[in-house]
């Protein structure tokens, strides 16, 4: 997928290398608007048309195959999930997708093409209005869209069991999700490192009635790659030719 922004070496470092001081600034409505040549250079870096589904996003499908899947909540704007052919129904893309444009002004869809097309006469896309085109991503300000405030209550409410996949949990409201699960609900984190948001920590130490409830919770960390540890999982519950067999599928050459 595409670079994360806030590891060590994410997106954010490496704008913060080339002098962004405040990387984050980019992301808004702001910076389009006055310093619209340096917004469309960071945002073709952010281009993900020509990538592929990972072992994670397939498994994703695999779950859905078996009727397990409820929602997919991803904070990833690269659509990935849809090129991995999980409906759109269950996927909700929190910080929208850079698949998609639309204009600055009106707010009218286009195709993603459009953010590009004029790239060659160095001229900057706009919508018949005359507005600017954006990626239909969430800028910093703006409201998560509609599905995610309407369903993410009762959609964790709902949950039997919840993962936590290739994710720090550090941006609010997205990482707020997991305190929306009953706490009988298993919670499973697959990656690199156990997101902050859910480490004990010295008051709940101290005050163990306060926190028993987080005590008594059923949690499990694969610490892990994320694909690496999909695939372990994949292989200890027999699902791992399921898994293969999806993958192959979307690599198998198109007949012409």
């Amino acid at each position: 997928g595409l670079q994360d922004f806030r590891s060590c070496r994410g997106f954010y470092d490496e704008l913060r290398r080339e002098g962004f001081t405040s990387p984050e600034v980019v992301f808004t409505k702001a910076f389009l608007e006055t310093q619209p040549e340096e917004f469309y250079s960071v945002m073709r870096r952010r281009r993900s048309e020509y990538l592929k589904p990972t072992a994670a996003h397939f498994f994703i499908k695999v779950l859905h195959d078996k009727g397990m899947l409820w929602r997919c909540y991803t904070q990833n704007t690269d659509s990935l999930e849809r090129k991995a052919e999980i409906p759109a129904k269950y996927v909700i893309e929190a910080h929208g997708t850079m698949n998609e444009a639309k204009c600055a002004a009106c707010e009218k869809k286009h195709p993603a093409q459009e953010l590009w097309k004029e790239e060659a006469s160095q001229a900057y896309p706009r919508c018949k209005c005359g507005g600017l085109l954006r990626p239909n991503v969430i800028f910093f300000g703006e409201q998560l869209p509609g599905r995610f405030r309407k369903n993410s209550k009762a959609d964790m409410e709902s949950a039997d069991l919840v993962i936590i996949m290739g994710t720090s949990l550090s941006v609010q409201p997205f990482a707020g999700l997991i305190h929306k699960v009953s706490p009988s609900c298993p919670r499973l984190v697959v990656g690199h490192s156990v997101p902050n948001i859910m480490k004990r920590h010295g008051w709940q130490k101290l005050a163990p009635k306060a926190s028993s409830g987080m005590r008594n919770r059923k949690e499990g960390f694969l610490l892990a790659n994320c694909d690496e540890g999909i695939t372990q999982l994949c292989d200890k519950m027999g699902w791992l030719p399921d898994l293969q067999a999806r993958i192959d599928r979307f690599n198998k050459p198109i007949d012409i």
